[in-house]
């Protein structure tokens, strides 16, 4: 992470004595602002991942299990994707703390608290088989090329979802909200918004959205 001078530390954070919930993150690029790396630090995780060009290579360590949360954890996404959807659409949309049903196709609801629009959202991760993995073993790690890794895993994230019979006019009024996988570029998460947009449209959702774990990588889809 050290690296040349004309790299850059872009994004520093550390809450007061690494208490479970604190974490220390640094985001490092390139001098032309390109993602080359991401260091979190918990008491509960620790995550790096590398880029050189198209390839990544990643490792996670689990240091201590926590309980599962799951609305938690779709509301954490949640939060991340709506500063940049709200700055896409000029609203002031928010969580709705309303409790859906478990057989609603919403996970979370948003509302702009300007106009009262209440939107729909439907939350999943984006990499089941490395979360899959490291609720095993504790641990995760993988080299290769940045690009596949991500079409394959959120392909198949959304063709999971897809095989869900909700009625076409919900999920037409529902956005869809990849909880996002931490090593991921945005090149390549634009790229396969354009390489798979016939594929995204199909799914007849109203929008679709990655929701990295930093800014760079909360991208829509579609």
């Amino acid at each position: 992470m050290c690296g040349k001078k004309k790299n850059k530390v872009i994004a520093k954070e550390l809450s007061s004595g690494m208490t479970p919930s604190g974490s220390l993150t640094a985001v490092h690029t390139s001098a032309g602002d390109e993602l080359k790396g991401i260091r979190t630090e918990t008491n509960i995780i620790s995550q790096s991942v590398d880029h050189d060009g198209d390839n990544l290579k990643e490792s996670t360590i689990v240091r201590k299990k926590i309980p599962k949360n799951q609305s938690a954890l779709e509301r954490n996404a949640v939060r991340r994707f709506l500063p940049n959807f709200n700055k896409a659409h000029n609203s002031n949309f928010k969580i709705n703390n309303e409790i859906l049903e478990k057989a609603d196709i919403k996970d979370v609801l948003i509302e702009d608290h300007g106009t009262s629009k209440i939107i729909g959202i439907q939350v999943t991760i984006s990499d089941a088989a490395a979360i899959e993995k490291l609720g095993k073993t504790g641990t995760h790690s993988r080299q290769g090329i940045t690009y596949d890794i991500f079409s394959k895993s959120i392909k198949a994230a959304i063709d999971k979802k897809g095989i869900q019979k909700y009625d076409d006019t919900e999920r037409s009024k529902t956005i869809l909200v990849l909880d996002g996988w931490y090593s991921a570029t945005p090149q390549a998460l634009q790229r396969f918004a354009t390489d798979e947009q016939a594929f995204l449209k199909n799914q007849g959702y109203r929008e679709i959205w990655f929701a990295g774990t930093i800014d760079k990588n909360v991208i829509r889809l579609h």
